[in-house]
């Protein structure tokens, strides 16, 4: 059950596996017989024309059939050859990470040998003190290559398995589709009675609507394409991320050879020495330490994740968001709202809560609501909207600097809905849409929340220059909208936090200007890319915080000095006696 703050609870993997099963199920039934309209309707119409209903059911039946069968037998062919290839790569890390840990086994067996080998003990030109320094630095660096080792030993069977749960979906997939295609050759060849199928199933004959059997194979065909697209984007995911960290791993111990080699060229005589061996090994755990770094591995995924084929980036989104448009949740759809009294009520309980906690752990940004004299102001206000509407509504914030000259900032809200019940457009349906590059529920909230600002103050959208900004899912969001809206309006700049956004390409005369926390480790990168350091587009990192709106608007003012000169951010910020006025508009999802 979704809630209201937007957080996640652990219903949510029954909600993603098994209701959208039965969300796939019910939209292909539902796809599948809408011709015929349900058994009911069917039977009355053919009881009113026997002939003409009864040969309407059995001729749509027997095409939809043999389309069915030809189209899945081809995807299910492609989807079985690009299985085939992805398990061999699998394969392929799980033996270069097999290779890595014997030599990290083998570095770890030598430091663990040093304190009982007497002849290295005795070669060494050290004190007794110090001696015993070494051989004790020597075995914890001997304990710490273990744990790596055995957490690398622990993930190798996990591969394992992925690979033979993948062999094992397919074989499920196409066991599915041969009930499908028999169920489907069967309803074809038998006899048809009034507005009814007989279908043959396991040597049974059923006597079912004709809709009813459309109903089956529209369910099959739906589940089954559901878990396909599931299976492959997990799969390439999980590989994405597997030869990312094999591939900055592998670059780190490259490294430490590189250097360990001019060291010995150097001075030859430096591999007669126990201080130098032990220097080398720290040399290389410390590598192996930075190649596990989320940034390094970020590096290593975005070098190794190809640019097209089922594991390029874009493909394994594709496979996400195509699941989630066969569970029937992809509608795009959405309505303006206006609170009524009790509403209102329970969304400034809410802000007010949410800016009593914010009093006490972030005191600085207590009267930063409404305001627009720095960036950080623009997160303060990200911040207040998201409580505002909370999985209720989406709340988009339309700010208006008076100027002169007059200029808007539109602030997007951030993933409140994870679940499929969701009916705000800021939800997890929206997040898949827009990473995928489509379009999505809360896109189109923005565009007419800005439209309908301009129009009440008549504006006109081709000439006042417009920023659009956003915290995680309103960032990815922003970056998407200059992309999609940038000859519609007057964009001229896009400010994100936490938001994964290096894939969007923006036209040119748009500015970005993102912010990256130390601790917020995982969501900036759900892209699998760096930001690329440009004069159109800066990251500024923050030494602290995490994935809140709250820790970014700290950010953003502590750092003030490291973008006040980039792009255009400064003439949308509030100045002397400039007046801001703040529009918020609330939206529903259409269904």
């Amino acid at each position: 059950m979704a809630r209201a703050d937007g957080g996640i609870d652990r219903d949510i993997l029954g909600d993603l596996l098994v209701r959208g099963q039965v969300d796939a199920a019910h939209q292909g039934a539902k796809s599948f017989s809408g011709p015929l309209g349900t058994p009911d309707e069917s039977a009355k119409a053919a009881a009113r024309d026997v002939t003409s209903g009864t040969t309407a059911a059995a001729d749509e039946l027997a095409r939809r059939s043999s389309q069915i069968a030809s189209r899945t037998q081809r995807r299910a062919a492609r989807t079985a050859r690009e299985f085939r290839l992805t398990i061999s790569a699998l394969r392929e890390i799980e033996r270069g990470l097999d290779e890595i840990l014997d030599d990290l086994d083998a570095i770890a067996g030598t430091l663990g040998r040093l304190p009982t080998d007497g002849a290295m003990i005795r070669s060494m030109a050290l004190s007794a003190v110090t001696g015993q320094a070494v051989l004790t630095a020597a075995i914890a660096g001997a304990a710490t290559i273990k744990g790596l080792t055995h957490t690398g030993r622990w993930l190798l069977p996990v591969f394992t398995r992925i690979a033979a749960s993948v062999q094992a979906a397919e074989d499920v997939i196409g066991l599915s589709l041969d009930v499908a295609y028999g169920a489907a050759a069967a309803g074809t060849a038998t006899a048809i009675r009034i507005g009814r199928v007989q279908v043959r199933i396991a040597g049974r004959l059923l006597t079912v609507p004709a809709s009813t059997a459309l109903s089956i194979v529209g369910g099959l065909t739906y589940v089954t394409g559901w878990r396909a697209a599931m299976a492959a984007g997990l799969l390439g995911s999980t590989t994405a991320l597997a030869s990312g960290t094999v591939a900055s791993v592998e670059r780190s111990l490259r490294n430490a050879a590189g250097e360990l080699g001019r060291g010995i060229l150097t001075d030859p005589g430096a591999l007669d020495s126990p201080s130098e061996w032990l220097r080398g090994a720290a040399l290389i755990l410390r590598n192996v330490k930075d190649g596990l770094d989320p940034d390094a591995i970020e590096d290593g995924i975005g070098r190794t994740l190809p640019d097209t084929g089922l594991l390029s980036y874009q493909s394994i989104l594709a496979l996400f968001s195509n699941a989630w448009t066969l569970t029937g949740k992809s509608d795009r759809s959405i309505r303006s709202v206006t609170p009524n009294r009790a509403q209102r009520a329970q969304m400034n309980a809410a802000r007010d809560r949410y800016r009593a906690k914010l009093r006490a752990a972030h005191p600085r940004l207590s009267n930063r609501y409404g305001q627009l004299s720095t960036v950080g102001d623009v997160f303060a206000n990200a911040g207040e909207i998201d409580a505002l509407g909370e999985n209720r509504a989406a709340v988009i914030r339309v700010m208006v600097n008076h100027g002169p000259p007059v200029t808007l900032t539109l602030i997007l809200p951030s993933t409140k809905d994870w679940y499929s019940t969701s009916k705000v457009p800021n939800d997890l349906a929206s997040n898949i849409a827009i990473m995928a590059g489509a379009d999505s529920a809360l896109l189109r909230a923005a565009e007419h929340a800005l439209r309908s600002t301009m129009k009440d103050l008549r504006l006109d959208p081709s000439s006042v220059a417009v920023m659009v900004a956003g915290f995680s899912q309103g960032g990815i969001t922003a970056a998407r909208f200059a992309q999609r809206y940038h000859r519609d309006f007057a964009i001229k700049q896009v400010v994100t936090a936490g938001a994964p956004v290096a894939r969007i390409p923006l036209p040119e005369g748009v500015s970005a200007l993102s912010f990256e926390n130390a601790s917020d480790k995982v969501v900036p990168r759900l892209d699998m890319k760096r930001n690329n350091e440009t004069k159109q587009h800066k990251t500024v990192r923050g030494r602290a915080g995490g994935h809140s709106a709250a820790d970014y608007a700290e950010t953003a003012l502590d750092q003030q000095a490291a973008y006040a000169r980039h792009g255009s951010v400064q003439r949308f910020l509030a100045k002397g006696g400039d007046r801001v006025t703040a529009h918020d508009h609330y939206v529903v999802r259409g269904r």
